[in-house]
């Protein structure tokens, strides 16, 4: 009855709940906490000020009240009834689905697509890189399996092998991830959105003559570093 990503976080609060009896106990001992995540939707309202006027302000905006609304339908659903108590609480619940957010691997091939692994999590934690978080069946018994593996330039022994975000813009790596490059070689990539403003008194004129010429409502450039705007 919830989708996947809500259900791995759900399955994740409750495995901490178990404390020592859960068999990824060591594993969630090592996880960060909500504020350690480095999500801008969990930053301190000044840092988050910092950002108005940016994508990733306004999409915090946008998304302010959305845990909420999240967690209290999952608790009149009785969600809350499955935990221990004092476990099932807001806070948590952003844990766990930042968590979730921030570090699970796409795997098209289980239900739900969503998969979070110990160890290949701690590989989204880094700047971008050219390793590549892969999901797949092995051996005989099709064990399903999480690994990540080196990009074309390899990795010598003891290095950090780090996840490559797929082209995701600066600003979608930070919202989703907690991550943003900065190098240059990076090469990351910026977003610039228009749109006619609805305070805009011939709004309706102008959004029909869009409609017209089959052009979208909000238009959104994107562009690196080494670009610029005519």
């Amino acid at each position: 009855t919830v989708d996947a990503e809500t259900a791995v976080a759900l399955q994740l609060l409750l495995e901490r709940a178990k404390g020592a009896k859960s068999a990824w106990a060591p594993w969630v001992e090592t996880l960060p906490g909500r504020d350690e995540l480095e999500l801008p939707y969990f930053w301190p309202e000044a840092d988050q000020q910092l950002l108005e006027g940016t994508t990733v302000g306004d999409a915090i905006e946008e998304n302010r009240e959305a845990p909420e609304e999240e967690f209290e339908q999952l608790a009149s659903q009785g969600w809350g009834d499955k935990f221990p108590a004092g476990v099932f609480t807001l806070e948590g619940y952003e844990w766990a689905v930042g968590l979730v957010s921030a570090r699970a691997v796409y795997a098209d091939k289980v239900p739900g697509k969503y998969v979070l692994a110990p160890f290949v999590d701690a590989a989204f934690t880094g700047l971008p890189a050219a390793g590549k978080a892969e999901f797949y069946f092995d051996g005989m018994l099709r064990q399903p399996r999480v690994r990540v593996s080196a990009g074309a330039p390899g990795v010598k022994k003891g290095g950090v092998v780090g996840i490559d975000y797929g082209g995701k813009s600066c600003s979608k790596m930070l919202l989703k991830h907690g991550v943003c490059s900065t190098d240059a070689a990076a090469e990351g990539t910026y977003e610039v959105s228009f749109s006619v403003s609805p305070m805009y008194k011939f709004q309706d004129d102008k959004l029909d003559i869009l409609e017209i010429n089959n052009m979208p409502e909000e238009l959104t450039v994107a562009f690196s570093a080494s670009d610029f705007l005519s």
